[in-house]
């Protein structure tokens, strides 16, 4: 809702980022790597970690968590700026993108986040199509340029050259490289980063959550409250408005018309009813809520085994094209 810029950027699920962004983040866009053996922060960007249904404004989002994650680290504001690594697996197409867009966005996070970067991109061409990665490889490397400033292109001619730049340039260990490099890190272990960060963000905001359920229900509560009053204030007027039509009628009718004043005990037997009324309402919606909460969750769970489904896949095609390249120039 309109409230969500006023909320924690947490993913509990309950702050500043919707289900669709924690989803997009949970599927690796980006990804924070282990740190290099001197301490910095390393960020992973793999195209082909791009959720179909997440927008741009997700994925901004999902950017701006990962910016304050690391601006609340102390390695990360140090002199040593963090890595930035953009994964490009060339198909010989170039992704034509909202230039202007970007480049505001880029800009503006570089301004506002207490974090300096180093830019490095790193592409895997296809060895069949050469002639295509030099064109699309210099239109997205000047793309590039003009967003950044600067930018450090790395290009694996031959196995275990990307790996090599890792280790021996930037300092990382086999551990916290990605498998698509050449390490041993995978996404699973950033999918269960983010799950336990939820838990300690949740236990962080936890006095922050309950006074924000306490005065949502306070809220409803009050607008009962209000309701009720005003059903009484009408009935009010309504018997005012009655006896003032009474004064014509005869003495006996007027008598009989008129209603004897409650008592003491019929008053707070009142009052007891007001109070269920409301104690049964507020149940009502605390209980709406939580089945509301258990459904996306839920739904989201589906959603994420959806996307793991359609990424195994996406693996098994690769793998059988490239079983039938390995066939093809075996008996060639």
């Amino acid at each position: 809702g309109e409230d969500r810029a006023f909320l924690p950027l947490t993913l509990t699920g309950d702050g500043a980022l919707t289900e669709q962004d924690i989803l997009t983040l949970h599927a690796g866009w980006p990804a924070i790597l282990p740190k290099t053996r001197h301490g910095r922060q390393v960020v992973f960007f793999d195209r082909r970690k791009f959720i179909p249904s997440a927008t741009v404004e997700h994925r901004l989002r999902c950017v701006f968590y990962v910016f304050k994650v690391l601006a609340s680290s102390p390695s990360s504001c140090s002199h040593d700026p963090v890595l930035f690594l953009a994964l490009v697996s060339h198909t010989g197409r170039f992704y034509d993108m909202d230039f202007q867009w970007v480049y505001r966005a880029v800009t503006m996070i570089q301004n506002i986040m207490p974090v300096r970067f180093e830019w490095h991109s790193f592409n895997l061409p296809n060895p069949h199509k050469q002639d295509q990665f030099q064109t699309t490889m210099t239109k997205a490397t000047e793309y590039a340029i003009k967003i950044s400033g600067s930018i450090q292109v790395h290009v694996e001619w031959e196995p275990g050259q990307l790996l090599k730049v890792c280790q021996q340039s930037l300092g990382m260990d086999a551990s916290s490289v990605p498998v698509c490099i050449g390490g041993d890190w995978r996404f699973q272990q950033f999918y269960e980063w983010c799950k336990e960060r939820a838990k300690q963000e949740r236990e962080e905001y936890r006095d922050f959550i309950l006074q924000l359920k306490a005065t949502r229900e306070e809220a409803i509560a009050t607008g009962i409250a209000n309701g009720t009053e005003d059903r009484k204030q009408s009935a009010v007027a309504r018997s005012a408005a009655h006896n003032s039509n009474s004064n014509d009628a005869p003495p006996g009718e007027a008598t009989n018309s008129q209603q004897p004043p409650q008592t003491e005990e019929e008053r707070k037997r009142s009052k007891r009813r007001l109070a269920d009324l409301i104690q049964s309402r507020r149940k009502r919606e605390r209980q709406r809520k939580e089945f509301e909460s258990l459904k996306e969750e839920t739904a989201q769970l589906q959603r994420e085994n959806t996307s793991l489904q359609t990424e195994q896949q996406r693996l098994q095609a690769l793998l059988q094209t490239a079983q039938q390249l390995v066939l093809s120039s075996s008996t060639s």
